[in-house]
């Protein structure tokens, strides 16, 4: 067994999340029913789409102009990006919480993880987890390690990958940076 079929929710599990405009993301919903999570990321707009049933279709990518219109900082001033605003209007993306499937763009480093990485290297490594301490630290880290993985997953706690990590809860809400 692989520690993937041993820690990971099932492919279908739905992870909510909401839009975090001091982290750079927002999310939304389409006139259709479709889930989006949008946000800048080095001078680009990224729109993640996803089905009616939160399934990833793709990650579109939008070059941002150099200098930002002034009509659209006027129009849109609660926004750090105002193209954001004028997207998500363009679109008819309304601003609310989302349910979405797993899902990971390598590409632009986005998507959502079971773990956070400490976690993961543990469980890919765990014969030489702390090889050259003692059997006594070994056991008591490992203990650690063991609970501190269960009790992430019963919380039903997820990292979710903005070009960082962000630990969010069962809420959505990003509860550490």
């Amino acid at each position: 067994m692989t520690w993937t079929t041993k820690t990971c929710r099932h492919e279908y599990y739905v992870y909510h999340l909401k839009s975090h405009a001091s982290y750079g993301f927002y999310t939304g919903e389409t006139a259709a029913g479709g889930k989006v999570i949008l946000g800048t990321m080095i001078r680009n707009i990224l729109l993640i789409v996803f089905g009616s049933d939160g399934r990833y279709n793709k990650t579109v990518t939008i070059k941002l102009p150099s200098r930002i219109d002034p009509d659209l900082r006027l129009r849109y001033p609660d926004y750090e990006d105002p193209e954001l605003a004028k997207l998500m209007e363009d679109e008819q993306i309304a601003e609310r919480a989302i349910g979405v499937r797993r899902f990971f763009d390598y590409d632009n480093h986005v998507g959502i993880r079971d773990l956070p990485e400490s976690f993961v290297d543990y469980l890919e490594n765990e014969d030489s987890f702390l090889a050259g301490e003692s059997e006594e630290i070994r056991k008591e880290e490992i203990d650690w390690i063991e609970s501190a993985i269960e009790r992430w997953k019963n919380t039903g706690d997820y990292v979710f990958w903005w070009d960082k990590d962000y630990y969010v809860n069962i809420l959505g809400e990003v509860v550490s940076s």
